[in-house]
């Protein structure tokens, strides 16, 4: 009785990250000022888009710029490696998101 139990947990368990996997993306925040050619990488390489936030530094008061995107967890290397690439100094924020809509990934790119 017990063992039934724990396989039907374990098959439950399989099978969602099974059927989940492919569907998660990871937000990612990029501060660093080097932002337009991290943001430029972002749109060439990853071939995703982004969106740039005016921030302001808590410590300093600066004035600097936030690169905001949503890729796939498979691309998040690749872009870890090419931030690296630009500004290894960069500081760089990266969170699993649950669900995305809009262009790119419940529309079509091509849709405007």
């Amino acid at each position: 009785m017990l063992y039934g139990i724990l396989v039907v947990m374990l098959t439950s368990i399989v099978i969602d990250k099974v059927l989940i996997m492919g569907q998660k993306q990871t937000q990612v925040m990029v501060i660093s000022p080097e932002y337009e050619r991290i943001n430029q990488a972002i749109h060439q390489k990853i071939d995703r888009g982004s969106t740039l936030i005016h921030a302001t530094s808590g410590l300093e008061k600066q004035e600097q710029k936030v690169v905001l995107s949503v890729i796939s967890n498979r691309q998040l290397g690749d872009l870890n490696e090419l931030i690296l690439q630009i500004d290894p100094q960069a500081f760089v924020i990266a969170n699993e998101v649950n669900e995305v809509k809009g262009r790119g990934f419940t529309l079509s790119k091509l849709s405007k």
